[in-house]
């Protein structure tokens, strides 16, 4: 018993990585401001939003790539399909060989 004790108490004492990472900021463009919020989930998924003050959703694509094609697949999850998102998506699902979910409402 005290051999499992041990073991659980040395467990409990090691670091813990984050389940997720959020980062914040917003610039100016074409006198609106416009904010971002990426999520970075452990798993390695990301998340983005891209919005204005309204802090709205209207829209999510959720990008991933496949062993059936060098292109990652996309697909809208809330509103219609939109070309940016969608383009977004593909793209950093590309570059970080992880899931991206994609928001950009403005």
């Amino acid at each position: 018993d005290s051999i499992v004790m041990s073991a659980a108490a040395e467990a409990s004492e090691a670091p813990v990585a984050p389940l997720l990472e959020e980062h914040i900021f917003s610039a100016r463009m074409m006198d609106v401001d416009v904010h971002f919020r990426v999520l970075h989930y452990s798993s390695g998924a990301t998340w983005l939003w891209i919005g204005d003050d309204s802090n709205r959703m209207e829209s999510i694509t959720a990008a991933v790539e496949t062993p059936f094609d060098r292109v990652p697949g996309s697909t809208p999850l809330l509103g219609s399909e939109k070309e940016f998102e969608t383009a977004l998506s593909k793209r950093l699902a590309k570059r970080l060989h992880a899931p991206v979910f994609v928001s950009r409402n403005l």
